[in-house]
């Protein structure tokens, strides 16, 4: 049995009835499981590698040449890439950045992943990561120190533990109208550079404050609802609303957190629980003739501002 494993040009090892010679530049650092040739394994074992060693390594047993037609000689030889050995990162010319050609689209307050990847599937952990808006860095990862602009704090996060799979994904929470805009990702290593950009669209507020054109009737010491509702229906949960009469406020919800005058004490309430489908209805307990005039609904959200008004007729 004859084995020859090659990388390049270098004869890096090589084996014949028993007897083993090694390239004086692997000498310590490559093996084969001689006891388990018989057995066809003629992997071979190559330790502290270096990056002068990455590459094509190309198998040629030459005891199975002997035993192929010539039209069939290449099956014996095998072939096998180092792509990524734990501590010697890949060249940078070996991955491209990818990300999404179409702009990213997001609501106002939600919560939006800007896409990006290294192709084919490459560790980014020993590498330098930027994300910016235009000439302003937002997010800056660097051999395990991670920096954030002071305007974004709290705002954008990038999965460290996903950096082992080439992710590189930002995710940007409670996106405002003002943040629609182009975003570079930036990867360094090596000296190299690859460099990504995408278009963040943020979409303007896609629905309205429904209020009753005609005013809402009520005898007096009754209960009665000042019927508001978003159209199409959308959650306000994570929006501010605020009923009013006049220039004084009577309700207020903002972030889960109710407040209520104290005038209106155990008087005035909202479902919460309604919330979720876009229903901000007021309800007023035990009105009186002085309960009487125009209630005013307003819903806060992403900077943007919807207002409604109600009358309420005491008879």
């Amino acid at each position: 049995m004859e084995i020859q494993w090659w990388h390049k040009e270098d004869l890096v090892f090589y084996y014949k009835k028993g007897r083993v010679t090694v390239n004086i530049d692997y000498e310590g650092r490559v093996s084969l499981p001689l006891q388990d040739l018989q057995n066809g394994n003629v992997s071979l074992t190559l330790r502290d590698v270096r990056k002068s060693q990455k590459g094509l390594y190309i198998l040629q047993d030459h005891s199975k040449l002997e035993r192929c037609d010539m039209r069939d000689r290449r099956t014996g030889a095998a072939l096998t890439r180092l792509k990524s050995v734990e501590g010697i990162p890949p060249n940078t010319e070996d991955f491209s950045l990818v990300v999404p050609p179409a702009p990213v689209f997001a609501n106002p307050g939600s919560d939006i992943i800007l896409p990006a990847h290294l192709s084919p599937e490459t560790s980014a952990v020993s590498m330098e990561i930027r994300w910016s808006r235009g000439a302003k860095l937002i997010y800056q990862y660097n051999n395990g120190q991670e920096n954030t602009n002071t305007e974004y704090e709290s705002r954008v996060s990038l999965s460290i533990r996903e950096l082992e799979n080439g992710k590189l994904a930002l995710t940007l929470r409670n996106v405002q109208q003002t943040d629609s805009g182009d975003y570079t990702c930036k990867v360094f290593h090596d000296g190299c550079q690859q460099t990504g950009l995408i278009h963040l669209q943020v979409r303007a507020e896609d629905f309205s404050l429904v209020v009753p054109p005609a005013p809402v009737s009520a005898y007096p010491e009754s209960d009665v609802i000042l019927p508001a509702h978003l159209s199409p229906e959308t959650s306000a949960v994570s929006m501010e609303i605020k009923w009013s009469r006049g220039a004084e406020l009577i309700y207020q919800y903002n972030n889960g957190q109710e407040n209520t005058n104290t005038e209106y004490e155990s008087r005035v309430s909202l479902s919460i629980r309604e919330l979720e489908k876009g229903k901000l209805a007021l309800t007023l307990k035990n009105v009186q003739q002085t309960d009487s005039g125009d209630y005013t609904c307003k819903v806060v959200h992403s900077g943007f501002q919807k207002k409604g008004e109600v009358r309420l007729q005491i008879f």
